[in-house]
């Protein structure tokens, strides 16, 4: 069994620091990007592949990086900036939760749920349960599936 290619650890480790400089959690994430949460512990691992795949470059896009970012940083070169919309972020509220639905092979939308960076864990729950009871007519409008209740 070979080792780590560095190329993907040192891109597993700037999407770390990425993802947690905009406080998304690994499950938000992923379910963002539409992998599971190991595939995305994999990626930030960097024991994902040796090759870039497409759900590293989903889960970059999440993160507001580009295929040129990711490019850059497995190349070990300077990125051309930071994205222009935070990911994570909408008005400065806090991602609480995300879900994406494919609409096309090359497109999809994106549903998050927010919470005001004042808000207390309890409001933040609050606009989960409020998700949660609204997720499954939203998901079927969109064609995609909620997940199961459980």
């Amino acid at each position: 069994m070979g080792g780590m290619d560095d190329r993907f650890v040192r891109l597993g480790q700037a999407l770390t620091t990425r993802r947690r400089e905009e406080g998304l959690t690994l499950s938000a994430a992923a379910s963002a990007a539409g992998v599971g949460r190991a595939v995305v512990q994999n990626i930030e691992r960097g024991t994902s592949a040796t090759m870039l795949t497409t759900s590293t470059l989903r889960y970059a896009a999440v993160l507001g990086w580009s295929r040129r970012t990711v490019e850059d940083v497995l190349a070990g070169r300077p990125t051309h900036g930071e994205p222009p919309v935070p990911a994570g972020r909408t008005g400065g509220d806090v991602v609480v939760d995300a879900r994406s639905v494919p609409l096309s092979p090359r497109a999809r939308v994106v549903v998050l749920v927010t919470a005001d960076p004042a808000a207390t864990p309890a409001e933040a729950e609050a606009a989960l349960a409020a998700w949660e009871d609204r997720e499954r007519a939203v998901m079927a409008a969109l064609g995609g599936t909620a997940p199961a209740e459980g």
